[in-house]
Formats: C-alpha cells, sequence, structure tokens
C-alpha cells in the first residue's frame, strides 16, 4: 500500500477517502436460547492486562476448559466442569498472546505471541494442576513453556527479524494430519505442516508487495466451500484463500458488495479495516466485522452478500458463531456483546439483545456450546460468563 501500514501510521490510502457507512435498516428476529443470556461468573484477570484471545477446550469427554491469553504473556486455564474460578497459569512466551487455537484432532491447544513463536500445549498438560511456587514457574515440569520444546519459531521460516503473530487457524486434514496457518506482522500468511507425526514449515501464501500483503488479525477455515477467510487491519474486505499449497502464489479472491448495495465510494464489503470473522459449522455461512461498526453476512460459496447488521456504536472487534442456538455474538469496542439472529436474510440495525458490564474493548468471545455459555474478554483485563437460560 502506498501508505504506512504499521500501527499509528498514516491510514491505507482507502480509508484515507471514504466516509463513514450509512446505517442500514430492517429489524432482526428471534429469541436467544427461547429467552436471554445470564451474567455467569467473573473470571476477574485485570493483572493479565488486555486479554486479547480465548479458546474453548472440549475434548468430547471430561475436559472442558477456557483458556485465555494476553498481555502479560501468561496463558489461563480454567475448569468449566465443574466450573472453577481459579485458573492454571503457564508461562513460556516473552511478549503478548495474541491467539489461541484449540486443535480437537490432536488435543493440543496453538498459542501465537508477539515474540515470533508458536507454543503447542498438549491436553496432558493444561488439565494438571501446576507445582510451582510462582507463576514465573509454572510449567509442566519438563520444558514446556521454560526451555523451548514443542515450539514453532519465527527462526525457521526464512523471516530476516522477529515479528508478531496475530492470528491461528487449523485445517484439518486426513487424520490426524493437517495444516496450522499462522498470520505474520510482516503481512505473510504461513503455513506449519503436521503429517500425524512431526510439524515442519509449509510456505508463505501472501505474494510480495506493499499493495498486496497485509497483516491478517484473523482467520476462519470455510469446510463447506474449502477456502480460507482472512480480515485485515490494512483492508477493508475479507479474502477468501483457495490453496494452502501455493507459496508467494496463493490464488484468492476478495468479498464485495454488488454496486447496488454500495454505501461507500466503491463495491468494498466494508467501509473501513475487517477486524473479526465467524464462520457457521458447516462452513458455508460468514460473518466480517469492521471498524465501519457493521457486521456482514456472506455466503462463501457464492461470495454473495446476505445481510448488513448495525447497532454497535465503535469497531466490531470479535465475533462467535452460536451454531445450536443460530446466533452470532459481536463484541465492539463500545464494550458491549450483542446477539443476532445469524438466520436473517435482511439488514438488521437491532441486535435480539445486548449484553454489558464489559469495562473495555471486547476483543474476544468464544461460544462454549456444551456448556451453554458465552465468554468474553476486554481490554481492561476481565473474562466473563454468560450463562444460556
Amino acid at each position: 500500500m502506498r501508505a504506512s501500514r504499521r500501527r499509528g501510521g498514516a491510514a491505507p490510502w482507502w480509508r484515507r477517502r471514504l466516509p463513514c457507512c450509512a446505517a442500514m435498516l430492517r429489524a432482526a428476529s428471534g429469541a436467544v436460547c427461547g429467552s436471554t443470556f445470564s451474567a455467569g461468573t467473573d473470571l476477574a484477570t485485570s493483572t493479565a492486562g488486555n486479554v486479547r484471545a480465548l479458546a474453548y477446550i472440549d475434548d468430547g469427554g471430561s475436559n472442558q476448559f477456557l483458556a485465555a491469553g494476553g498481555e502479560d504473556t501468561i496463558l489461563r486455564v480454567w475448569t468449566l466442569s465443574p466450573l472453577s474460578a481459579t485458573p492454571r497459569l503457564y508461562r513460556g512466551h516473552d511478549e503478548t498472546i495474541w491467539a489461541l487455537e484449540w486443535i480437537a484432532a490432536l488435543n493440543v491447544l496453538a498459542s501465537g505471541s508477539g515474540d515470533g513463536t508458536i507454543r503447542l500445549w498438549p491436553l496432558s498438560v493444561l488439565a494438571a494442576d501446576q507445582a510451582c511456587s510462582g507463576i514465573a514457574d509454572c510449567c509442566d515440569g519438563s520444558g514446556l513453556g521454560c526451555q523451548g520444546e514443542h515450539v514453532l519459531s519465527w527462526t525457521i521460516t526464512g523471516m530476516t527479524r522477529r515479528r508478531q503473530i496475530h492470528s491461528l487457524e487449523w485445517v484439518p486434514g486426513s487424520g490426524s494430519a493437517g495444516t496450522l496457518v499462522s498470520a505474520w506482522g510482516d503481512g505473510a500468511i504461513r503455513t506449519w505442516i503436521y503429517d500425524g507425526t512431526s510439524w515442519s514449515f509449509g510456505v508463505d501464501l501472501q505474494a510480495d508487495g506493499n499493495d498486496i500483503k497485509d497483516r491478517a488479525y484473523d482467520m476462519v477455515w470455510m469446510a463447506g466451500a474449502s477456502v480460507l477467510a482472512t480480515g485485515s487491519e490494512d483492508w477493508p474486505h475479507p479474502r477468501l484463500w483457495s490453496s494452502l499449497t501455493a507459496a508467494k502464489s496463493a490464488p484468492y479472491v476478495f468479498l464485495e458488495k454488488a454496486a447496488s448495495e454500495d454505501v461507500c465510494p466503491s463495491t468494498f464489503a466494508h467501509c473501513d479495516a475487517v477486524l473479526a470473522l465467524a464462520a457457521d459449522s458447516a462452513g458455508n455461512k460468514l460473518a466480517s466485522g469492521s471498524r465501519d461498526k457493521s457486521i456482514i453476512l456472506w455466503t462463501a460459496s457464492t461470495k454473495v452478500r446476505i445481510a448488513t447488521l448495525t447497532a454497535h456504536t465503535d469497531y466490531v472487534t470479535s465475533l462467535a458463531w452460536l451454531d445450536s442456538e443460530g446466533k452470532l455474538a459481536s463484541g465492539s469496542a463500545d464494550g458491549t456483546i450483542m446477539l443476532w439472529d445469524a438466520t436473517v436474510t435482511a439488514d438488521a440495525t437491532a441486535a435480539a439483545e445486548t449484553l454489558t458490564g464489559h469495562s473495555g474493548t471486547v476483543g474476544a468471545v468464544v461460544w462454549m456450546e456444551n456448556q451453554k455459555m458465552l465468554a468474553g474478554a476486554d481490554s481492561s483485563g476481565n473474562v466473563k460468563l454468560w450463562t444460556c437460560v
């Protein structure tokens, strides 16, 4: 791009010439869980600083956990059944934890950090109480998080210097094999291949060039359409990638509105950067959230806009699909979580429900279906649970 792409730098060229999007019309409908969400336990972690990521850990059996990571570099893990408000603490990263991804096929949690590493935490470690006298000493006793074992590092990718990891997404293959996709601060999207036995570095999907590369703040695998969706701080529309193996030349398309649907000076999807994505469990429908305060629902296979949802008064910073309820949860810089009818086919300007109580930007939300709970995390270090009733 022509303008600086760093935080605090000049805005990208498209942002400098776009006005705010106009509000959309029509109302949302439908109940949430037959009634509403009630405020549950507050997992107060104010010492954590800005909580950047959440992950629901479910091994399909008795292990049900919630994991959180953020500015203080510590991975926190709460037991959900029965609920314990006291987390287990894991130290290993040296900088902010920006991304968490539960890989059910491997029973492993992946964490991505500003220190340029992806750490892999086995379920056996996350489920065990740690024998340590303080946070600085916490690890599993065999080196995980303390001596660099079980780590995928920037040093083996050909990078000339360390960059932070913005987001992670697991794409399943055959059996336990698959690909872990990682998005980096240098605009690269790098893959890591697990062949069922060991990990190896794959490729960088992004072609070089300032007008091409972008920092993907969120990613989601769309199984129904067999594409990877990415959302970027640097572009006002999501991309859909149809290959995860083409080095520096992976084919992609931008999602755009039809000319008749346009409220910006072009057919961009949004009028500002895309900060959050979510997909339904089938991988057919995509939701994108933006700095323009709106959410757009898309059909991934046809790349057609379904509806635009507008009610937030600030950036939309996180999304989660509540498949069992037919709902979509959106977290925002306005401090609220809104619940939307995800089955709508027309634009909506009112959410089905608004959850209040966070004291900062809601940067992460996750739906824990087997617990019938929604978790939200904010920039003030709070993690809140909301119970579906």
